[in-house]
């Protein structure tokens, strides 16, 4: 099922109030940690917010990869313009973010370091 079908699922079959509860739990892969955070928001809240998460994860994903895959001064030429126009997006849909602004920062001394962007 994509987001499109949850999503209308969501704004027919559930009540706008309903709040739901997500629990995520994991291992520190270097200290073997167990470690774990959860979050309820209502239904309302998640249908409001969901574009603006979206574009979130995918500046921090494109930032991410951008540090893990594309450490040569050729591969992240490449894909510097992408990576810095999904931070950019991001960041219009979301300006007050403080994460935001730092990723963006952070990719551009990066990149400019590594390439001159």
């Amino acid at each position: 099922m994509n987001q499109s079908a949850v999503r209308e699922a969501f704004q027919r079959d559930i009540e706008p109030e309903r709040a739901i509860s997500f629990r995520v739990t994991w291992t520190d892969r270097v200290t073997g940690e167990p470690h774990g955070t959860s979050v309820e928001a209502t239904v309302a809240e998640l249908l409001a917010s969901t574009n603006t998460q979206q574009a979130k994860a995918d500046a921090i994903i494109a930032y991410a990869k951008s540090l893990s895959e594309l450490w040569t001064a050729e591969a992240l030429a490449v894909y510097a313009a992408e990576v810095q126009a999904t931070i950019d997006t991001a960041i219009r849909m979301r300006p007050e973010d403080d994460d935001l602004i730092e990723i963006r920062d952070l990719f551009q001394r990066y990149a400019g370091d590594l390439i001159g962007y």
